[in-house]
């Protein structure tokens, strides 16, 4: 069921009908709860129901509550690097959205740092990110 679910609100996200995703990514989330901590899905069940609520809350302009469940998905600790990097992308992009400079850029490097051996399309994101947060700080030479 969980994985099923996880389908739907990934369904809903690539429309970016982000309210559905949340609506799925809370369900999946009191789904995942109910099962047993010794599944061997359960942690993973558990990280993508967060980042698809955090994700959801982040596209919806509501930073606390993305930032809330951006933290709990960052606190399970999953091993992979794709785990990792899309926590300090999302928690950048989140620290952005709530004009914490400080803090978007150190999670933007933590990114970069981390994702040597990941997807270019998770490197360009995360370049994406700081560039538009650059312009944002008013530092135009540093975003090329």
């Amino acid at each position: 069921i969980v994985e099923a679910m996880g389908n739907i609100t990934d369904d809903y996200a690539s429309m970016k009908d982000y309210q559905e995703a949340l609506h799925y990514g809370k369900l999946v989330d009191s789904i995942v709860i109910t099962m047993d901590i010794n599944h061997p899905y359960f942690k993973r069940a558990q990280w993508e129901a967060k980042n698809t609520t955090a994700t959801a809350y982040y596209h919806l302009h509501v930073p606390d509550s993305a930032l809330y469940y951006a933290k709990e998905m960052k606190a399970i600790h999953i091993k992979g690097i794709r785990y990792l990097a899309t926590g300090d992308l999302l928690l950048a992009n989140i620290y952005t959205e709530k004009g914490n400079s400080d803090a978007a850029f150190s999670f933007y490097r933590q990114a970069i740092n981390g994702i040597a051996a990941y997807f270019d399309l998770t490197v360009a994101q995360v370049h994406d990110g700081m560039a538009r947060l650059f312009q944002k700080e008013n530092k135009p030479d540093s975003a090329l």
